[in-house]
């Protein structure tokens, strides 16, 4: 398949779901590296902003941020969005709840899922996405196939150590790459309670306890 650049603003969407009213960093960090990367994500957290059916509509990659049970609840909710209005973009799943529910959400709208330190292995991804080939991508998981884990090279390691800037969001530090980003986004903590309202239950999802 003939390479296809994703370097236009929005081919990339990363969405954040729900942390507890806190700055999504699961976001600020990807979005460092990728920009590093030479890609040109955006960000959308719904738990601040409704969901944006435009820019849904124009992401090739949408890769959703599910650190916990409610972000997974309210993710896959997303996804569902998602599939509807852009069925042939790539949706990945990654963080911690990712990794633990990988069938679930492979079975659901998924096409791929990352576990664990999901900076690099998103860019992975989005460069194996432009060459046609995301079926072989260390770190990311498919139907069908469990990848083995990702090594952090070197090269990664530069990248995440030169993309550390001044912004600070809530005493913790935050990317210079997406320090923009982070500096007129409000604060979740009075909205983010509202997003988590009315989610469905299932059997089929494994939670920490």
């Amino acid at each position: 398949m003939a390479e296809r650049r994703m370097a236009e603003r929005g081919d990339i969407l990363l969405v954040s779901c729900y942390e507890l009213g806190h700055q999504p960093l699961a976001l600020a960090s990807p979005i460092a590296f990728l920009e590093r990367a030479g890609f040109a994500p955006e960000a959308l957290d719904i738990s601040v902003e409704p969901f944006d059916a435009s820019r849904a509509a124009r992401a090739r990659f949408v890769a959703i941020s599910v650190p916990m049970h409610t972000a997974l609840r309210l993710g896959v909710r997303v996804a569902e969005q998602i599939r509807q209005i852009n069925p042939a973009c790539h949706i990945c799943f990654y963080g911690l709840y990712a990794s633990l529910n990988a069938d679930y959400l492979l079975a659901q709208c998924g096409g791929s899922v990352i576990g664990g330190e999901f900076e690099s292995a998103l860019v992975a991804l989005a460069q194996a996405l432009e060459a046609g080939r995301a079926e072989a991508v260390g770190g990311v998981h498919v139907r069908g196939r469990t990848a083995a884990p990702r090594s952090w090279s070197a090269t990664s390691r530069r990248a995440g150590a030169a993309s550390t800037g001044a912004c600070t969001v809530r005493s913790r530090p935050c990317t210079a790459a997406a320090s923009s980003w982070c500096r007129g986004r409000p604060s979740s903590q009075t909205s983010a309670s509202s997003s988590a309202k009315a989610r469905p239950t299932s059997p089929s999802v494994t939670r920490i306890s």
